[in-house]
This record gives structure tokens, sequence and C-alpha cells, in this order.
């Protein structure tokens, strides 16, 4: 059983993980166009760290956070947060630990400082979003053991959580989260880790270290982390799992209501009964309450009624969620389609309702959701049994009180009355200029020269009562036509409110050499194709354990961008460990950054055994951040799925910034201009100077001076 000790980690109100536009290396806020980084990573690492050796230690300045190493300390606050918190080495092995110069070392791989301290050496390596603090230890230490202590100074108040610790103000906090011990060999070695509100202590006894193979590696991340969201059964117990996420956005109270499938053991639930459950989560990632149990599937207790496949939607109009969901209520296997209204503050209003009615002993499945603000109202489509175990798209439109507004009613037409060919895994968005929706799903069909089960992702355009606006439509085209190899499935949409455009993404195999991977495509308000055909916007390696977890999709109306993210194992680097990845899509199809960038921390290091079941995405319109949710095992426990979260900001650490100020703000007869710019290599600094007419000091008008 792994042994999990708790880390420093440093948690920020704003979560920024940032793409760049077509970068291939960056130091310093320069574009080198010239050079081949080893990974796209190192290359967002790059240019979201400006670090630079001086006199007095090594500065490093990140979109999200401050740091400063001195001889004396580690020192970090967030951006423009007055809170300090720093920690400093004061003895290891109870011998008093000695100042020590910090380096900078700025390799093709990765920017890092180390200490040296004779056999230890104390380094932190620089991540995008956080500081990954590592204690080497060469050789076997004479003591037989390991003891590394040290102080923390901090203005936060401290608080003792059941699973971390914080030192926080009204801004911002220093949280201490997970970390492992390993050897060389990789095999993970046992701990202690006492805290206090001003001293840490690490202790590895002899034992432990008996069978080590050096050097041994002492690793926690100081930085913002994913934040863990639920909390199913005892930690360690990998047999109560949550996952296959979804979220909503509450634009009236700034805040997500996530919910997701999980078994449980409290409350009389028992171990194998799925249900939904849901957690409200502030727009900086706090979750101030419990999560609550939103299902109830065949009573309680009974492990063969479940609950799963879940959505959720936000309705501005009524400010209430509507969360739906698959699940057997009274005969085992006869799945309908469930809902729950949640109101404002995290609470089920009302009973479980049905929403679809499948013939007897017939399935509906896959259900999603979208809310209409401008009718007060909501749709839920679903993939549900025609006739003969024929799949088709169907939906139904309630108002905010579950009343039926208009009754199922059949979306798709999959060659009508051949049940060879089937319609999958919908979603929809609604058009809220229009108001339209748009449902799409994955399907196959015999026109064209496509062949059975050859998927392919269809969309078809409704008016606000459900009516369908023309006829189904082919959105993408795997390979070519009659190759059922090639396939597009799990297609899900978002709507533009700039350009009154949709971006549909799917996960498909499009015979390039590549494999499975994340495409898109742009369709205008009548469902016509836009831009580039089926543009590819990940670019990873896609292992069959991840196949079963599709993308998702998120606009940013401040920005007019897309985000994508997604689940997949990126060998890059010899990373080789599933995770969740993003990508930043423009509103003309074109990706902000060559091959996307991670979001997630699961698990150790290149460790191939954590996982992540289910992805979602939600934009909050109004910090202009979103909040991408995913089931992961990241608990310290292989095989125990949680919920994890992560904020992430579009905003770019490039960005333009003013130099000069002539004259006042706002007053055009003041101006700069003809710029020149060096370099100072020894102080890691610029030296700009231009021509420009000022109106202070006795200058005036027309009169161009050198600043």
């Amino acid at each position: 059983m792994r042994r999990i000790i708790k880390v420093l980690s440093f948690i920020l109100f704003s979560l920024t993980i940032i793409g760049l536009p077509n970068a291939q290396n960056i130091t310093d806020g320069q574009i080198d166009f010239d050079s081949t980084p080893t990974s796209v990573q190192s290359s967002i690492t790059k240019a979201m760290n400006r670090s630079s050796q001086k006199a007095d230690g090594v500065w490093l300045s990140n979109p999200s956070f401050k740091s400063h190493f001195s001889e004396k300390a580690v020192s970090m606050s967030p951006t423009n947060n007055k809170m300090v918190w720093s920690w400093s080495l004061t003895s290891i092995n109870n011998t008093d630990a000695v100042l020590s110069t910090p380096v900078l070392y700025d390799t093709s791989t990765c920017e890092y400082v180390d200490y040296a301290r004779g056999n230890l050496t104390e380094r932190y390596l620089f991540h995008g979003r956080s500081i990954e603090q590592q204690f080497i230890i060469a050789t076997m230490p004479k003591e037989k053991y390991i003891t590394i202590e040290g102080n923390i100074l901090s203005e936060g108040a401290f608080q003792k959580k059941d699973d971390h610790w914080l030192w926080a103000n009204d801004q911002g906090s220093i949280r201490l989260g997970e970390l492992y011990v390993y050897d060389a060999t990789g095999t993970e070695i046992e701990a202690s880790f006492e805290v206090s509100d001003r001293k840490t202590r690490i202790h590895i006894e002899e034992e432990a270290l008996a069978s080590a193979t050096f050097p041994v590696t002492i690793d926690p991340e100081i930085g913002p982390d994913d934040f863990r969201i639920s909390f199913m059964g005892p930690n360690g117990n990998v047999n109560l799992d949550a996952s296959d996420p979804a979220v909503a956005y509450n634009s009236s109270d700034d805040q997500y209501l996530v919910v997701w499938e999980a078994d449980d053991n409290v409350g009389g639930l028992v171990n194998g009964e799925l249900e939904v459950f849901s957690q409200l989560v502030e727009a900086d990632g706090t979750i101030d309450s419990n999560h609550i149990r939103i299902s109830f599937m065949g009573g309680t207790g009974n492990a063969n009624f479940d609950g799963g496949h879940v959505d959720v939607a936000h309705n501005a109009a009524a400010n209430n969620y509507l969360v739906v969901w698959r699940g057997d209520n009274t005969t085992n296997g006869e799945f309908e389609i469930w809902g729950q209204f949640v109101d404002n503050l995290g609470q089920p209003v009302g009973n479980n309702f049905q929403i679809s009615q499948s013939f007897p002993n017939k399935i509906a499945t896959d259900p999603k959701v979208t809310s209409n603000s401008t009718n007060d109202e909501y749709l839920i489509v679903w993939s549900g049994v025609e006739f003969q175990n024929k799949l088709e798209i169907f939906g139904q439109i309630i108002d905010a009180t579950a009343d039926v507004v208009v009754d199922d009613f059949k979306i798709s037409n999959q060659e009508e009355l051949n049940n060879e060919f089937d319609a999958h895994r919908p979603a929809v968005v609604h058009n809220s200029p229009d108001n339209e929706y748009l449902v799409v799903w994955d399907g196959d069909a015999k026109t064209g020269g496509l062949v059975n089960n050859e998927l392919e992702i269809y969309g078809q355009l409704l008016d606000n009562l459900g009516n369908e606006i023309g006829s189904d439509f082919r959105i993408s085209d795997m390979a070519n036509d009659g190759q059922d190899q090639f396939d597009a499935l799990a297609a899900q949409v978002d709507y533009n409110t700039q350009d009154n455009e949709y971006l549909v993404v799917w996960l498909g195999n499009d015979n390039n050499g590549a494999g499975p991977e994340i495409y898109g495509q742009l369709l205008d308000a009548d469902g016509n194709q836009i831009g580039e055909n089926d543009f590819q916007i990940s670019d990873q390696d896609f292992t069959p354990s991840s196949l079963e977890n599709f993308p998702s999709v998120s606009y940013s109306a401040i920005e007019n961008k897309y985000v994508v993210i997604w689940d997949a194992n990126d060998r890059v680097g010899g990373l080789n460990e599933i995770e969740v990845y993003g990508q930043i899509v423009d509103a003309s199809g074109l990706d902000q950054l060559s091959n996307g960038f991670r979001i997630s921390e699961i698990g150790p290091p290149g460790n191939a055994n954590f996982t992540v079941k289910g992805v979602d995405i939600a934009y909050n319109e109004t910090t202009g951040q979103f909040l991408s949710v995913w089931g992961g095992e990241d608990t310290g426990a292989n095989g125990e799925l949680e919920i994890f979260g992560q904020l992430l900001d579009l905003q770019s650490p490039l960005k333009q910034f003013l130099i000069s100020d002539m004259g006042p703000t706002g007053n055009a007869d003041f101006d700069a201009f003809d710029p020149s710019v060096a370099y100072n290599a020894i102080d890691n600094e610029y030296f700009v100077v231009w021509q420009g007419e000022e109106n202070t000091g006795n200058l005036i008008f027309d009169e161009f001076e050198i600043y």
C-alpha cells in the first residue's frame, strides 16, 4: 500500500494555464523561432516564468505568483497580494544547515535553482504554474536516516484541514498537499511528515533507506494545484469511486455546480450502488460545504439500481440548475432519463422526476441538457431505443418547474426503419439570439458510400419548440467513406455569441497516421460548415484505455475563443501517463498552441497506473476563467477515483505593457515613437530609449527630447 506524505503546495486565487501562438522557444518573454525545444510544454514553462540571477539570489516572476530564492529562504506570494510565505531549511539530520548560494540553471528542458548542501541538493524546478521542490540525497547518509527540518514564516492564518494545511488571508492561501519519496528505481519510500504553523519536519527511518537505490528524491510541489472536489468514502478505499463529472456555471451567484456519479458508504449506501452527487464550487475554487446526494434510484442500499451518465445546466432566468442522468429505478436494467432541480444554494428542490418515456424493457441513455433563458426552459436530449434495439436521438422540453412543454420527440433519422444504423451520444447547445438549438451526435448511415458501423458526426437544428429546421446534416468525414475502421464519435458543441457560430469537437481517426485525435468543425448559425474542414486540435497518443473518455468544449465571449479539453497519454518527453490536456481555439478555428497544454497532475510523475475518467469544462463569464473538472486517481491510492478541478485563465503571460508616459493620459498632443532597446546580460534587464514630447519641467508641445 502506498504511503502518502503531505507537501508544500501554493494555492492562488487565479489559477493560470496559458497557450502560446506558434512559439517554438521563449525566454524572458522573447520568442525564438529558430530554436527547437524538447517539447511544447517546455516552451510554455519558459514563457510563463521570467527568472534572473542577481546579487541577492534568484528572482522568479510568474503570471500567478512571484518567488525569491535567497541564501536564507525561499519566499512566495500571489501576484497582486502582499501576503508572503517563506520556508527555510534549518537542519539536516539534526545538524544546523549552513547558508548556501542559490544557483539558477537553464537547460533545454527546464529551469531550476539548486542549493548545494553536501550530500543533499535542495532543488526547485520551475513548471508552468508551480514550483517543484526536491531534496536529492546522493548517497546513504552516515547516520543511516534522513531528517529535514524547516521553518515557516507567513502573515496568513494557519488552518488544519482534514487532508491538508493552509496559511491564508482574504486574498490567497498557501496549501500543504501531497508528496512522494522515491529512490533511483522509482520505488516509493515510507516517510513521516510533521507540520505546525511555523515548522515542518520530514523523517525517513533507517529501515526504509536500507534497501533504497540512491539517489533518493523527496519530491513536493509548490504552486497552484489541482483541487479535490469529491470525497467518496474513506481515503484509500479503492472500492468507492467518483467519475464522469459535469459542470455548469451560475452567473447570478458567480459559482459552479459540479455533478458526478459515484458509490459511497454513508446514509445506507453500499459498494457498487451508483448514484448522482453534487458540490457547489465558488469562483475561486473554494468548497464551503459537503457534497449532496442528488439521485435516489431504487431507494437506498440496493446495488442493482444505479444513476449515472450525468449532465447539468444552469438557467439564468430561474436561477436554478437542472441535473439529468440515466437511471433504473423500478426494474433492474430498464433505464430512463431522470431529472432533479437544484437551487442556487446547491439544495435539491422537490424530488427526482422521470423525463423519458421509453417502451417497456427499452433503454434511454447518455442524456445532455441545455438551458433556454429566453423561454425559461430546458431541452434534454438522449439516445434511446426506437424499435428492435435501434437507437435514435430524442428530446424533451420542460420549464423551470418540470412541467412538460414539448413531450418526447425524435430528433435524429439514421436510416429510417433500418435497425442496423444507430445514433449515439448526443450533445446540445442553445443559440440565444436566434432562440434555436443545435443537437449533434455520432451515428452510422449508408448514404454517400458510408457503411454499417462507420461512425460520423451529424447535426440537427431545432426551433425553440423542438421543430426541426431542415434535415439532419453530416458534420465530420473521417478518412474515405466506406471504411468502418475510421470513426468520429462523442461530439460536443458550444455556441459563439459574438460570431453567431458553433464549434463541434469530437474524438476521431482520420487515417492520417496520427491515430485517434481530437478534431473540430466550425458551423454557421444555419449549420453550414465554415473554415477548415475537420481540423485537428490535439496531437497526442490516445491509448485504448483513454478512448472511453471524450472531449469537452466551452466558449469565452471575453476572448472570443474556445477551450477544448480531453484526456490522453502524451508520451512526449517520456511522460507516459494519462493526464488532462487542453487547447485554445480561436473563432476562425486556428489552434493557439501546436499540441495543447497540460491541465492535470494525476499521481506521481511518470506513473502510468493513475488514470482519468471523464472531463468537462464550464466558462465563467464574470471572471473570464474556466473551471475544468475530471475523475482521476490522485488521492494516493491507485484505483481510487475522485473528482478534481482546475481553474484556467486565457490571459497570455506575453502581455502588452506600457513603458512610456508622455503627457497626460488621453492627450494626443504628446507622443512617444521610434524606440530602441538593448539587453543587459549581466543584470538580465532591458534598456529602452525613444523620442518623445512632454509637458513637465517647463517642456512644451512640439519640443522633442530623448527618453
